[in-house]
């Protein structure tokens, strides 16, 4: 995972700011096109994304693979939580680690989102990823969680 993908302890208004802020810098660069804010907001209203898990509250949003240019996984840990709903229930759920999964090819997303619920299990890796301060460093964890070296 590249590190430039790491975003630690950023202010956010809501999703809604987090949304926009992410697609922005990421259209920038080159991983999404100009319709994935859109696409993203919209699939996270029909399909919420957020998640409890013993200690920590997460949300993996994402969007089809027609809106990505180039695959990538972005973590986002912001200085304060922010509010999703659970996926299933509705519930609100304070997101204070945000995984946005890019996946350019449809056969890649199961794989990809099978490989970090399995380690979501992980109370210790949780706990780093909730606490680490470098973005080397959670590269390096988030790759274990992927598949990716």
């Amino acid at each position: 995972m590249d590190a430039s993908l790491v975003f630690l302890d950023a202010d956010y208004q809501n999703q809604d700011d987090l949304f926009h802020k992410m697609a922005a810098w990421l259209e920038k660069h080159g991983y999404v096109n100009e319709q994935y804010q859109s696409a993203l907001r919209q699939r996270e209203e029909q399909f919420p994304t957020g998640l409890r898990i013993p200690g920590h509250q997460l949300a993996i949003p994402h969007t089809d693979s027609e809106f990505i240019k180039k695959p990538g996984l972005v973590f986002v840990r912001p200085s304060r939580p922010l509010q999703f709903l659970e996926m299933c229930t509705g519930s609100p759920v304070e997101a204070e680690m945000i995984f946005m999964l890019l996946v350019k090819n449809k056969q890649d997303q199961m794989p990809l989102l099978s490989g970090l619920m399995s380690r979501f299990s992980d109370a210790g890796l949780m706990d780093r990823l909730s606490q680490e301060k470098d973005p080397e460093v959670i590269a390096r964890l988030l790759d274990t969680c992927t598949g990716s070296h």
